[in-house]
C-alpha cells in the first residue's frame, strides 16, 4: 500500500502492476471487485515443480483442501486430490500445479479480456511477447525498456539466479535447466498428475517422459 500511494504521487504514472503469485486464488475477486486486469502465467509442470523442490517452498495443500467453496466449484465436491503424502514433494507441487490452474483456467474461460502468457515463450522470445504484453495492457513501450529486457534475458546471463536480487538470467536456458533437474522417474510422476490440465497447452513431450502415460492423464482429469 506504501509503495502504491508513493507511485501515485507522480503524475506520469497511469497504473500500477501489481505481482502477486501466492494470491493467485483472489484473481476473479480482484477482477470484479477491483477491476484489475489479470495477466495469467502458465508455467511448465516440470518447470514449476523443480523451483519448488529448488527452492524449498511450502505447497499449503491442507490450506486448499480446507475450503469447501473451492472444492465444490471446482473439483466436484472431491477433495481427495489433495490427499498427497507431505514426504513426497513431487507429488505435492505438481498437485499444487493441478489445482491453480486449473481454477485459473476456467476461470479465464469465462473472462475473455484476461491475458494468458506462457513463461517459456516468454523466456523464449521476451522482447515480442513483452511488447504485445504492453499493447495489450496499453503500457508505454520505449526503446529503453526493449534494451532493459535485453539486459536481464540475454545468454550473456547464466540461467541460474546467483541471489533473490539477481533478475538477471539467460532466459531461454531457464526451462531446460529446471526441467532437468527432475528425474525421468519424477517428470512422468509430474505429467501423470498434471496433464489433464498442462495437455491444453503442452504437447507430452515437452515432459521428456518415455512412456505414454495418457491413463494417468485421464484419472486426473
Amino acid at each position: 500500500a506504501f509503495h502504491l500511494w508513493l507511485a501515485k504521487l507522480n503524475p506520469f504514472h497511469s497504473c500500477a502492476v501489481i505481482k502477486d503469485p501466492d494470491g493467485c486464488l483472489l484473481t476473479e475477486y480482484l477482477y470484479d471487485r477491483h477491476r484489475v486486469k489479470p495477466v495469467i502465467c502458465v508455467r511448465h509442470p516440470t518447470a514449476f515443480v523443480a523451483s519448488y523442490l529448488h527452492h524449498g517452498f511450502p505447497w499449503d495443500l491442507p490450506e486448499l483442501a480446507g475450503q469447501p467453496a473451492l472444492i465444490d466449484d471446482y473439483f466436484g465436491g472431491d477433495g481427495s486430490l489433495f490427499e498427497v503424502d507431505p514426504e513426497d514433494r513431487v507429488a505435492g507441487a505438481a498437485v499444487l500445479w493441478l489445482a491453480l490452474n486449473r481454477v485459473l483456467l476456467e476461470q479465464c474461460s469465462r473472462h475473455p479480456d484476461w491475458i494468458v502468457v506462457v513463461h517459456e515463450e516468454l523466456c523464449k522470445a521476451p522482447v515480442p511477447t513483452f511488447r504485445r504484453l504492453f499493447d495489450q495492457l496499453g503500457l508505454p513501450w520505449s526503446s529503453r525498456v526493449a534494451r532493459a529486457i535485453c539486459r536481464q534475458t540475454g545468454a550473456h546471463n547464466k540461467a541460474e539466479a546467483r541471489s533473490w536480487q539477481d533478475h538477471h538470467r539467460d532466459s531461454a536456458a531457464l526451462f531446460a535447466l529446471r526441467r532437468e533437474m527432475l528425474t525421468t522417474a519424477e517428470r512422468e510422476k509430474v505429467f501423470a498428475i498434471t496433464g489433464a490440465v498442462a495437455s491444453r497447452i503442452y504437447p507430452q513431450e515437452s515432459f521428456g517422459v518415455t512412456s505414454d502415460r495418457r491413463d494417468y492423464m485421464t484419472s486426473a482429469a
